[in-house]
């Protein structure tokens, strides 16, 4: 009980607890704060992770437990909140509240103005600033299991309002953000009841390393087939654990493609001459020439199979 922090947010305590190394907050002080009449019920709708009892002393010296949550669970109530306050509450937890507990192991009120004139912060202050809170923001938004893009979104916000640095641009990911947004709103991007950002994200990463040369295979023409077994492979060897179906996979290249301004089309075309070749849906990252267009394609994926050969060899 020695580690308990108590604060106030607009004259509302909140009291948050160290266990084992980690800040955990009383669940509900932050519903009440957030403004959720039945504090009960808000922790049952919106936390997703464990909740713990905790011993804490109430104002008459005796022993309470009270449920705690965790850090994402904390950000699930901001998030699920309708206060306009929310937003400075978020605010406060993550750029003073919880830096401050992880240095010093409380939360310390900022020592009053003595007139001294504030020191501007230089660019390179203002970066490690944003980062820091970028990627806390990230880290929580993917623990509470937020979209991807959305997280990212929020994230950039946050750091932009607080420090005047757009991460986003910074880290040169807008294009990637746009793709994964995309895919979301067209619903391309859902896994089963949440949005797929984990898988949609593979997908992305697998392509611009294909497109760009990176990944070791070579950017070409290929069946649908053989672009998802490098695909599954490269998700197995980079130790990503959501995967596309090959429908959706196949969309989600075709996406990424077009916002980079290399459109890749699927056409289905027979793999050599004469009606008797077989035929097979084929991933087009260049236009097939006019003519001879079977025995083309026939050349394409056997230059393919065998530059997939190498490629499932290097990769192990």
């Amino acid at each position: 009980m020695s580690d308990l922090n108590v604060f106030a947010f607009d004259s509302q305590a909140v009291r948050v607890v160290m266990v084992d190394g980690e800040p955990w907050f009383v669940g509900k002080d932050v519903a009440c704060v957030l403004g959720y009449t039945n504090h009960n019920k808000a922790l049952g709708d919106h936390c997703r992770g464990v909740t713990k009892r905790y011993p804490i002393l109430d104002s008459l010296g005796r022993t309470q437990e009270v449920r705690i949550i965790s850090e994402p669970d904390m950000l699930r109530l901001i998030v699920g909140s309708k206060l306009p306050a929310a937003e400075r509450f978020e605010r406060w937890v993550f750029e003073e509240v919880l830096p401050s507990i992880r240095k010093t192991g409380r939360y310390e009120v900022p020592p009053p103005d003595l007139g001294m004139p504030p020191r501007l912060p230089q660019p390179a202050d203002r970066i490690a600033a944003a980062s820091r809170i970028f990627n806390q923001l990230v880290r929580s938004g993917n623990v509470a299991r937020m979209a991807l893009p959305a997280a990212i979104r929020r994230a950039a916000m946050v750091a932009e309002r607080e420090t005047g640095v757009d991460m986003v641009a910074e880290l040169g990911i807008a294009a990637h953000v746009e793709a994964m947004e995309s895919l979301a709103l067209s619903g391309r991007g859902w896994n089963g009841d949440e949005p797929a950002s984990p898988g949609y994200a593979s997908v992305v990463r697998f392509w611009e390393g294909w497109a760009d040369g990176s990944l070791g295979l070579p950017y070409q023409s290929c069946t649908t087939a053989q672009a998802y077994a490098a695909y599954t492979a490269w998700c197995r060897n980079a130790g990503a654990s959501h995967t596309l179906r090959r429908e959706r996979f196949t969309q989600a290249v075709q996406d990424c493609s077009r916002r980079r301004g290399r459109t890749a089309t699927v056409k289905v075309m027979r793999l050599g001459t004469g009606l008797e070749a077989p035929a097979a849906r084929m991933l087009l990252v260049s236009e097939p020439p006019a003519e001879a267009q079977g025995a083309w394609a026939g050349e394409v994926t056997h230059q393919f199979t065998q530059q997939l050969e190498g490629f499932l060899m290097a990769i192990g």
